[in-house]
């Protein structure tokens, strides 16, 4: 029996006690990640108790204020969550293949279903960081422009200002988010409660942005991103741009929305999809739970990063601070299973699953990282609990992904046979 067979055991146990039957997690050993064979694939729910445990505990109270199922509270989390750890960490997943720490989320309801309150919870203490962080920032500035108009009087030479520091932008094209970037080479969360604008400027191909998605999809491996601007520097070159995704959009609406252009690109393929089930609720006297813990994680995050992320950098390059985590053996054990799982999952299915399930042994890496610098940023191995943890995150994701394509009609006749 695997590492990772021996952790879906394990949890099934813990589900027990949690008064959760198996049948309603997503835990399936690596020999047995066959599509489904029922006409409509039943959701099941998200497996919190692989987060740390201040982040299940505050998804959870947020879920049982708004009424919601708990993934309108975790997907986002997940984004926000490697957004703050940026370009600081990246992991060596072994020698010649890193992941970096960019999480691409979407969460597919109605409205009416809880996706704005939810999302509203989970970005508000990374809002409030950033608040504080352009107060400090207005403030030095005006020390600057002060100081400047007291020794220069008389001189007309601008004053040398700081570049502003940013944590997340909102519905923003390419070309805008060059300079943001520039400034904040360590990475940036797109945050957008509505992401239908932003997925449908790849398809407006006589203004132009049809470049767009191409650009957009190196964002995702903090890969190299050249701009061409029409106005100011004409060029701009970012050698690592890192920019995680969290938003929501509606079911109708994302059929439109991913066109076979970005199907054939893997655009879809890059997203974290998740459709839970409405939850019909009425009055509940829960409150909204305190995030004074969580926003603590989010700045512990961000302060750990590089004590010089706030001044800027030049050029967009990036310090040799950054740290490269690597897998302890029990870990590179867990992830070789499940990656080794691909031979028999990845045969007889439609593109567009294909892609994606393509990207899940990145996808638990990814993962993996992000719960080690939650719980253990000190260290520099990824434990094997750690990865069986994230392993089990993105076996949920696997399925859900399937669920999402099968319910809008993404998968094409040849998966209709699996899935019965």
């Amino acid at each position: 029996m695997s590492l990772v067979d021996q952790y879906a055991e394990e949890f099934d146990r813990s589900a027990r006690r949690n008064g959760s039957s198996p049948e309603q997690l997503d835990i399936e050993p690596a020999e047995h990640q066959q599509e489904p064979s029922l006409p409509r694939i039943p959701f099941k729910p998200f497996p919190d108790d692989c987060l740390p445990g201040v982040i299940a505990s505050y998804v959870r109270e947020v879920a049982v204020s708004i009424g919601c199922d708990v993934t309108y509270a975790a997907l986002p989390m997940l984004s926000v969550l490697a957004a703050c750890i940026g370009r600081s960490r990246q992991l060596e997943v072994k020698p010649g293949w890193w992941e970096p720490s960019v999480i691409w989320s979407a969460i597919i309801g109605e409205s009416g279903t809880g996706k704005s309150p939810a999302f509203d919870a989970i970005l508000r203490p990374l809002r409030k960081l950033e608040d504080r962080m352009l107060e400090e920032y207005r403030a030095e500035c005006d020390r600057i422009l002060t100081t400047e108009a007291e020794l220069g009087k008389g001189r007309k030479k601008e004053p040398n200002l700081p570049p502003m520091p940013r944590y997340s932008v909102a519905d923003t094209t390419i070309e805008a988010l060059g300079p943001i970037l520039q400034d904040n080479p360590l990475g940036l969360l797109l945050a957008d409660d509505e992401l239908s604008g932003w997925l449908g400027s790849f398809n407006q191909y006589k203004s132009g942005k049809g470049s767009d998605r191409s650009k957009w999809l190196q964002t995702y491996n903090a890969g190299r991103l050249v701009i061409d601007r029409k106005t100011g520097i004409r060029v701009l070159i970012i050698p690592h741009a890192s920019v995680c995704i969290c938003g929501g959009i509606q079911p109708g609406i994302l059929r439109k929305s991913f066109s076979d252009e970005d199907y054939d690109s893997g655009l879809p393929a890059r997203f974290l999809l998740a459709m839970p089930p409405d939850k019909i609720t009425g009055w509940t006297d829960n409150p909204m739970p305190d995030d004074t813990e969580y926003q603590q994680v989010l700045e512990r995050l961000i302060n750990d990063r590089t004590p010089d992320f706030n001044l800027g950098f030049e050029n967009g390059t990036i310090p040799d601070s950054i740290q490269t985590i690597r897998l302890s053996s029990q870990a590179r054990e867990v992830i070789a299973s499940f990656k080794d799982g691909e031979k028999e999952r990845l045969v007889g299915i439609s593109d567009p699953l294909r892609a994606s399930w393509a990207k899940s042994a990145g996808r638990a890496a990814r993962m993996a990282l992000l719960l080690h610098c939650v719980e253990s940023p000190e260290s520099d191995r990824v434990t094997g609990d750690v990865m069986q943890r994230a392993v089990v995150l993105a076996q949920w994701f696997d399925r859900e992904i399937e669920r999402v394509y099968h319910n809008l009609g993404v998968c094409q006749s040849g998966d209709s046979e699996l899935l019965g």
